[in-house]
């Protein structure tokens, strides 16, 4: 760290409070609450468990589900707010995903005890909302007040953490922020639920085995992955569809159509079986959108499927080839968005299947992406933010 606090000499004098309604059915929250724990001197969490049993933000339907949820929160604030005023000195507070509105619930008291808020944002509400799941319209009413709460959330922040450079620019840009306020922290995968794995060998060597999991949002273009499909139902590939979400209807309706051959489809699996699925399998599937946050994105199935090991099509979107940094072996990139274009990288991983088969593949990356770098990189994100913050602290005096 190139600056330094008063306060603090290193990450284990530092003391924190994880604080919010954060959910943790997300990766990304269980990765980065295990990791400031082991990385951070003090770690206080102080939580609200309000999205319990909802994985899909998107599928909160009807008046009673929604008011339920609205009820939760309601309810949750105030001991949570309470809470967190009777806590012990601390440095600074972290607002973990899903954050929207525990940034802006926080900020006063934060100010109160004189210390900075780091967001983990992940994603904007507009970005999701209005560019990609396209619910929200730009110039609507409900598509201008997502925008304004987004940036009240994102001002509230002392650092708005987000997952890519690309997304960091576009975020910036989009609410006339400027750039000093955002920190970049990637993703990363839980290293006891994605081990890299010896693959299973397959029943049919001459045939290519494909895995395709997603939560089937505009994002992943399912779209073009059914129409390559299409395009290769007379090639040795066999294909494998986990998921439900937004689009699922696409595949539900295409299979019922044409009873494609070599093709399986559940609607989900355990999440830990997710790496049994991908080690029966010769290549995973990335992302094949074409919004604003599909191009900025570097999504969790990224680094799961470079933590296994295991070969990679995707297209080469800004926010995927800024996180790989390169061409790598196993690793096959598609360039537009045609499905002939990713029908060309399957040809490819065919024709490379052996090589796809050796063993776990990706091991630099593995360790460039490791938990322990991802927790390191946030808790040293979390330090900055103290280091930025010190003559405010003392001038509010720490309460």
């Amino acid at each position: 760290m190139s600056r330094s606090s008063p306060r603090f000499g290193s990450l284990s004098d530092l003391s924190i409070v994880i604080w919010g309604t954060y959910d943790l059915s997300k990766p990304r929250t269980r990765l980065l609450v295990d990791q400031l724990r082991r990385q951070i001197g003090t770690v206080i969490e102080i939580h609200a468990d309000i999205w319990s049993g909802i994985d899909d933000k998107s599928t909160i339907r009807g008046t009673h589900q929604k008011l339920g949820l609205l009820l939760r929160w309601l309810f949750a604030y105030p001991r949570l707010v309470w809470r967190y005023l009777r806590t012990q000195k601390h440095d600074a507070v972290v607002i973990l995903y899903m954050g929207h509105v525990d940034v802006l619930m926080i900020r006063p008291w934060a100010r109160l005890r004189g210390v900075p808020i780091v967001w983990d944002v992940v994603v904007t509400m507009y970005e999701t909302l209005v560019d990609d799941r396209a619910m929200l319209r730009s110039n609507s009413l409900a598509g201008r007040l997502t925008w304004r709460w987004d940036r009240c959330a994102l001002r509230a922040a002392d650092r708005a953490v987000l997952l890519t450079n690309a997304r960091r620019d576009v975020t910036a840009e989009r609410y006339a922020l400027p750039a000093h306020r955002f920190a970049v922290v990637p993703l990363g995968a839980e290293a006891d639920a994605f081990p890299a794995v010896t693959p299973t060998p397959p029943a049919e060597p001459e045939r290519l085995r494909i895995l395709f999991y997603a939560q089937f949002a505009p994002m992943h273009g399912l779209d073009r992955v059914i129409a390559a499909a299409r395009l290769c139902r007379d090639r040795p590939f066999d294909w494998r569809f986990i998921g439900r979400g937004q689009e699922g209807w696409r595949l539900e309706e295409w299979i019922a159509e044409a009873e494609p051959p070599g093709v399986s489809w559940v609607e989900g699996v355990a999440y830990s079986a997710l790496i049994d699925e991908m080690a029966a399998a010769d290549v995973c599937l990335g992302l094949f959108g074409t919004s604003t946050k599909a191009e900025t994105a570097a999504p969790n199935k990224l680094f799961q499927i470079l933590a296994a090991g295991r070969g990679l099509v995707t297209k080469g979107t800004t926010g995927i080839r800024e996180i790989l940094g390169g061409d790598w072996p196993g690793i096959y990139l598609v360039d537009d968005d045609t499905p002939e274009a990713l029908t060309a990288a399957l040809d490819k991983a065919w024709n490379e299947r052996a090589l796809l088969r050796d063993g776990p593949l990706h091991s630099a990356l593995r360790v460039r992406f490791a938990p322990e770098a991802i927790g390191r990189a946030f808790a040293t994100t979390v330090a900055g933010a103290v280091a930025d913050a010190p003559r405010k602290a003392d001038r509010q005096g720490r309460r």
